[in-house]
């Protein structure tokens, strides 16, 4: 006799991550002999996922903790962040916004311990987009940005009053 979905067991297996293969120990609802549902699963480098789980994949709501103390909490799809999270650096740096196959895509805002902060769009982990800048001097950049660089229409003002407004290249001011 089976396992019905909801009943709780824990299962002993292997886990494959980016940085190689672990041992893990889950324990939770299962289907058909894998993790499906709400469940915890440890790996033995000191990684835990804690959400639910889809056919043996993160999927779902859950949240992922590092050992080096970095965190990420929201919506998985196929055992990657996808969709709206929160992600915290062991240094204090954090993201809240979209995600899509485990990086930074769609609207976000990133936030850094020295106190500059980025509210935008994100392609592929870099700003992209349209966005704005907050540097902890209080200079402020407003406009166009791609692959992590003020490009396109944009305005910088500076914390000494002064206002460059116009078109960007690569961080630089053209006209």
């Amino acid at each position: 006799m089976g396992l019905k979905l909801g009943m709780k067991k824990k299962l002993y297996g292997v886990t494959r991550t980016d940085k190689g293969e672990f041992q893990s120990t889950y324990f939770g609802e299962v289907k058909n002999g894998r993790p499906h549902g709400k469940g915890t699963e440890r790996l033995d480098n000191g990684e835990k996922y804690v959400g639910e789980f889809n056919n043996g994949e993160y999927h779902g709501k859950g949240t992922y903790t590092f050992p080096t103390g970095e965190k990420y909490a929201g919506y998985w799809k196929n055992k990657q962040y996808h969709g709206h999270g929160i992600f915290k650096w062991a240094d204090g740096k954090k993201y809240v916004g979209e995600h899509r196959n485990n990086k930074m895509n769609g609207k976000g805002t990133l936030t850094h311990p020295d106190g500059f902060k980025y509210v935008g769009e994100f392609k592929n982990q870099k700003k992209h987009g349209k966005g704005k800048e907050i540097h902890a001097n209080g200079d402020r950049y407003v406009g166009e940005f791609k692959n992590d660089n003020w490009h396109g229409k944009g305005t910088y003002f500076h914390s000494n009053g002064k206002i460059s407004k116009g078109r960007w290249k690569n961080n630089k001011f053209v006209k």
